[in-house]
Parts: C-alpha cells; sequence; structure tokens
C-alpha cells in the first residue's frame, strides 16, 4: 500500500500544475500583428503590468484590442493611454513594434532610465501633431542628442518635468518572460536589465522543471554586478546538452535572488523551453516501426524513472526505493495490456514502456555501481514482464527490442548483466515459458557486453 500510495504521488507532482489565468499567446492574436502583440507583453513586464492600477486583460486574453487602455484600427494599435496608472520600470526597445501609434500617453507615471533611441521608429507619432506623445512627470532622460532633439519637436518641454530616478526605486529584472531555442542550439542567453543607478549585485541561478540539469543543460549561478553609471544590461548564459533521447519539448527557469542595492523586479524568472529535435528513433534492423502508442509509453515511463529518481534526491541509498516505485509503475501499465492496448498497439507500448525505463536507469547505473546487482534485477523482471503480457495478448513472442544500458568497460558491468539475465529468464519461466525457446526472446535478452535486455540479434 505504502508503495502504491508513494507511486500515485508521484505521478500527481508530474501533472497537476497551479490553477493560472490564461497566457496571451501572439501566435494565436489576430485581431493585431504578432509584433505589436510582443511589443504591448514587453511594455507590459518591463514596467511592473502587474503591479498597475488598472490592467485588464493584459496579458490575459488573446484580445488585446480589448486590454486597459489599448484602442486599435485598421488590425494595428493605434493609440494607448495609460496615464496615471504606476507604471514602474522602464520603456523597453520592443516598443518600436507598436508601428502604427499615434498616441502615446504615460504622462503620471514612475517610468525611470534612458527612452530607446527605438522611439523614433515610431513613424506615425514622427507624422502627427504635436502633444500626441506625452511623458510628463516621470524620471525619464534622453541622453542620444538626436533622440532629445526628436522629443523636443514633438512634446517641447517634457524633459522640464522630469525628476531624477530615486536610487530606492532601482530594478533588475529579466527583459523577457520566456525563451525558446531547439537543443542543437548550443546555448541561451538570458538578458537582465538594471533600471536607475549605484552599484547592484544580483544572483542568476537555473532551476530544473521537465529538463534536467548535466542531462538536458548545464546548471548555471553566476554573480551579475553592475558599477554605479553602468547603464549597460548584463546576461546569463547557459549551454544546453543536445542529446538523443526523444523526450518532447523540456523546461526549465532562471531566477534572479539576492539584490544588493536594488529591488528585483516583477520580471523576476524567465521560463526556457528546449524545444526536442529527436523526433524520430533510429530504428534497428529488424525491429518494428515505432508508432504513437510507443511514443506515449517512452515518456509515461521516462517520466515516473526520472520523477521517482529526483524525487529520491538521486541519492544511491535510496535505490532499493526507487526499484519498488518504478516496479510498481510496470505492473500498472502491464495491466493496460490486453485493455487499452492490444495488437500492435501492444508491442509499441511494452517496447516503448520499457525503452524510457531504460533512459533513466542507464543514469542510475552510471551513478550508483555498488547497486549493480540490484539494478540489473529489476530490469530483468520489468521487461520480463512486459514481453510475457505482450505475448499473451498477441499470441506471438513480440518482437521486442529495447535500447543498451551503456555498462561497458565499467565496473558493474558483470554484476548489471548477470542480475539482468537471471531475472529475465526466471521470470518468463514463470509467466510465460512457452517462449523461452523463440528467436525473438534469445535476441532480446542477450547482448553481450552492453547490458541485458536489449537489442542485439544474433
Amino acid at each position: 500500500m505504502l508503495k502504491k500510495t508513494y507511486l500515485l504521488w508521484l505521478f500527481g507532482l508530474a501533472s497537476l500544475s497551479p490553477n493560472l489565468p490564461a497566457q496571451t499567446d501572439c501566435s494565436n492574436v489576430t485581431q493585431i500583428l504578432s509584433s505589436e502583440c510582443k511589443a504591448l507583453i514587453a511594455l507590459y513586464n518591463s514596467t511592473n503590468g502587474s503591479q498597475w492600477k488598472k490592467n485588464k486583460g493584459w496579458l490575459v486574453t488573446n484580445t488585446p484590442c480589448s486590454w486597459y487602455g489599448i484602442h486599435c484600427n485598421n488590425g494595428h494599435v493605434t493609440r494607448l493611454y495609460l496615464q496615471y496608472n504606476q507604471l514602474s520600470g522602464f520603456i523597453p526597445p520592443e516598443i518600436k513594434g507598436l508601428s502604427y501609434l499615434n498616441v502615446l500617453n504615460l504622462e503620471y507615471n514612475a517610468l525611470c532610465g534612458d527612452i530607446p533611441v527605438d522611439f523614433m521608429k515610431l513613424v506615425y507619432l514622427d507624422s502627427n501633431p504635436k502633444n500626441d506623445l506625452d511623458l510628463d512627470n516621470n524620471h525619464l532622460t534622453a541622453s542620444y542628442p538626436k533622440m532629445y532633439k526628436w522629443l523636443d519637436e514633438r512634446t517641447p518641454g517634457w524633459d522640464n518635468s522630469q525628476t531624477p530616478c530615486p536610487v530606492a526605486q532601482s530594478t533588475v529584472q529579466f527583459t523577457a518572460a520566456a525563451y525558446n531555442l531547439n537543443e542543437n542550439g548550443k546555448t541561451v542567453t538570458l538578458t537582465v536589465r538594471r533600471v536607475g543607478d549605484g552599484a547592484v549585485s544580483v544572483n542568476c541561478n537555473s532551476s530544473d522543471a521537465s529538463a534536467t540539469a548535466g542531462k538536458d543543460y548545464t546548471a548555471v549561478s553566476k554573480v551579475l554586478k553592475w558599477n554605479a553609471g553602468d547603464a549597460s544590461d548584463k546576461t546569463c548564459t547557459v549551454p544546453i546538452i543536445d542529446d538523443s533521447d526523444v523526450e518532447g519539448n523540456e523546461t526549465f527557469s532562471l531566477k534572479l535572488k539576492n539584490a544588493t542595492g536594488a529591488t528585483i523586479g516583477a520580471q523576476n524568472e524567465a521560463v526556457v523551453t528546449i524545444v526536442d529535435n529527436d523526433n524520430k528513433v533510429a530504428v534497428p534492423s529488424g525491429r518494428p516501426a515505432l508508432g504513437p502508442f510507443y511514443r506515449i509509453a517512452y515518456n509515461a515511463a521516462k517520466r515516473l524513472a526520472q520523477n521517482a529518481w529526483n524525487n529520491l534526491g538521486k541519492e544511491c541509498t535510496n535505490t532499493s526505493v526507487f526499484v519498488q516505485i518504478v516496479g510498481s509503475g510496470v505492473d500498472d501499465a502491464a495491466n493496460d495490456i490486453g485493455t487499452k492496448y492490444k495488437g500492435q498497439s501492444a508491442e509499441q507500448f511494452g517496447n516503448g514502456f520499457i525503452d524510457g525505463l531504460i533512459d533513466v536507469l542507464d543514469e542510475v547505473v552510471d551513478r550508483c555501481v555498488n547497486e549493480c546487482e540490484m539494478l540489473g534485477k529489476a530490469s530483468g523482471e520489468w521487461s520480463a514482464k512486459m514481453f510475457c503480457r505482450v505475448a499473451k495478448v498477441v499470441n506471438h513472442a513480440p518482437t521486442f527490442t529495447v535500447k543498451l544500458v551503456n555498462i561497458r568497460g565499467t565496473i558493474c558491468g558483470g554484476a548489471y548483466r548477470l542480475g539482468c539475465e537471471s531475472n529475465f529468464v526466471g521470470t518468463i519461466s514463470n509467466m510465460c515459458p512457452n517462449y523461452l525457446q523463440e528467436p525473438s526472446f534469445r535476441s532480446f535478452y542477450r547482448a553481450a557486453e552492453n547490458g541485458c535486455c536489449s537489442y542485439n540479434p544474433y
């Protein structure tokens, strides 16, 4: 009962997510251009939108023309009224994406820092009469001479009402909340911006989500520093590990912590999505094509084993508990064969489930060389249960071929292989002895120096 309860808890941990409002997805926005949508999101994030007096609809719906302060015309944002609305932080350079804007009112807020030169790319503000741009009573500057002249021509005296950024209001935060890159992208660089002045430092640390440090990316822990007068952005660069696992898209995050000399802004975390590039699994000679049921089982098994291993702290002293948890999951999955999965789908499902477990076992075996015999026996028993269950459902020994556990050249090799083979044969003898002489049985579990229960046809 304890094993079953803990297993259910692990499955729940993997599947539950907090009740959050829907997030705006610019790819699904049809009212305006995607570039305009992204510019609005950047403005919200860089000016602490969650703290505005009024922010109805912002980043919640996919209909930005209904968001507070926005007016649209002919598929474009043309007017933006956010005056007296407690905006703080900075005006982002992405504002250039609002290229059809002809009215912008940001007066009486707490915006700080240099106005980006990209402002001059708002050509409709450029051509319209004066006073359609209002930036009065903030803490803004325009250090670039052409920028200053451009502003002064459109809203004379704009700088007379600006006051210095209070040092206490200096903030640091990511310039974007989400990043995507392909798994073979090598690195991802996240930008952190300081608004205000004075000496500032902040920690930038990575944190696992569905992606695992050391397996999918290289963990990062970095201190970012600004000297007084330094207006440059700082970066956190994370190396990405391009593996061959079919695992779907995975995420991790970077978080800002322990700031000195500044407060951490609302955008204190950025989520990185690694887009899996292993959509096709190499099929060894003689192996059946891998279909959708293989992938369903593979992902479920890998998630089960990886969650168990992670939640046990990846401690070798917890290997026996890991084996019990995963073993219960194997029993549950085997029960689905013949009920949910029949015929070819049963072969695909059984094969995929063991493949998913083997991917995680490879990591555990590599770390816990003193537990090789236990892990080998577990692998043999799990594989045999799946093999027999599928054989009984399809009425023949399945063409059941599993990934290699990489034990070549390690001190663990012999112990793992012997444990696996003995339990595989023993379990087959008990569960489905009539398949012991089948050729697919022999080629499935014998794999010479590379482990057992792996593809190695004679």
